[in-house]
């Protein structure tokens, strides 16, 4: 596991957001560019705006983010499963305007994800029994998707912003 995390999603996630009512899409998108942002951001640019944490205390934060990742996988299988099958719909939606997306690059990400190496990986994280290894794969593969849209540099100031 990396040691090297985006500040800002840490105080978005950790420091006393809801992760109920109006609040909820924001934490999960935010949970989940902290656990994608690891693998799909190189290390030198997250290295530039991260802080280096001890080993227990990012596998910690790391694991409670999975769990509510997890959670709105359960919670909304159906409805991600048609829209990642199909690549667009409500689901993709709501990303798209938690990444500040504008419609071009809507376009774009439904263009990019139809067929794609990350769009056969959220689909096989949705499986039955979802565990906390399928929240990790869902969230890394979302976020590669939207680096290869929007860039690195884009995501760092979406986290940066909040």
């Amino acid at each position: 596991m990396r040691k090297k995390v985006i500040t800002m999603v840490m105080l978005m996630c950790f420091a006393g957001s809801s992760i109920y009512g109006g609040a909820w899409l924001g934490n999960v998108i935010m949970r989940i560019i902290y656990i994608g942002a690891a693998v799909a951001i190189s290390s030198a640019t997250v290295s530039t705006i991260g802080v280096t944490l001890s080993v227990g205390s990012t596998m910690r934060k790391n694991k409670e983010s999975k769990e509510v990742v997890m959670r709105y996988m359960k919670e909304n299988h159906a409805a991600l499963v048609r829209d990642i099958a199909i690549g667009q719909g409500p689901m993709v939606t709501e990303w798209g305007k938690g990444f500040d997306l504008t419609p071009a690059e809507m376009k774009t990400v439904e263009a990019k994800f139809e067929g794609s190496l990350d769009q056969l990986n959220m689909m096989h994280s949705l499986k039955d029994e979802i565990t906390l290894e399928d929240a990790e794969v869902f969230s890394k593969s979302l976020v590669s998707l939207m680096v290869k849209v929007i860039g690195e540099e884009r995501i760092v100031k979406l986290v940066s912003k909040e």
